[in-house]
């Protein structure tokens, strides 16, 4: 056997076994993998990487946490906004009411105080007209008696007069007793 390791060595080492790179690449890999177990290294990096697991489960389920908490302060928000406008709509609908109420009471107190108004001008001018009509009667009985007056001076003699004058105050007489 010495003299096939003293051959190789004088053909190159091509047959034999021999402590070449790959050899030295060969016993650190497993002297490091030895090192990685000894030192109980994929056990730590297991805990790490559960650590880290367990932190993002936490993180999405306070992001799931955070994103019902959302939804349920954008529906609140949502319900806020739709009871505000249906008050608002309610707000008008009343403003609408009452002004048609005003207006409605307005305008029957304006057509009560022009009925008022024209009763007021009617009665004034039928106090005008009864005016004007007792006027016209004074004046028309005062122009009648004077014409009387005249048309009897001038007809009737003197004896004639004392006789209806006499006539006059018989007859008043039996009227006025009582």
């Amino acid at each position: 056997m010495i003299g096939l390791f003293a051959a190789d060595a004088e053909h190159g080492a091509s047959a034999g076994f021999a402590f070449d790179a790959t050899f030295f690449a060969l016993v650190g890999l497993i002297i490091f993998f030895g090192i990685v177990i000894y030192l109980r290294l994929p056990s730590k990096i297991a805990a790490l990487l559960d650590k880290r697991i367990d932190k993002v489960r936490d993180d999405l389920n306070q992001a799931r946490l955070l994103r019902e908490q959302a939804m349920e302060l954008l529906a609140q928000a949502e319900r806020r906004q739709r009871q505000a406008e249906a008050e608002a709509q309610a707000i008008v609908t009343n403003a609408r009411q009452e002004a048609g109420r005003l207006l409605s009471e307005i305008r029957q107190g304006a057509e009560d105080q022009i009925a008022r108004r024209a009763k007021m001008a009617e009665e004034r001018i039928a106090r005008e007209e009864a005016v004007v009509l007792a006027n016209l009667r004074r004046v028309a009985a005062d122009a009648a008696s004077g014409g009387a007056e005249i048309l009897l001076r001038d007809s009737l003699n003197a004896q004639r007069r004392v006789s209806l004058v006499d006539e006059a105050i018989a007859d008043a007489a039996t009227h006025l007793t009582i």
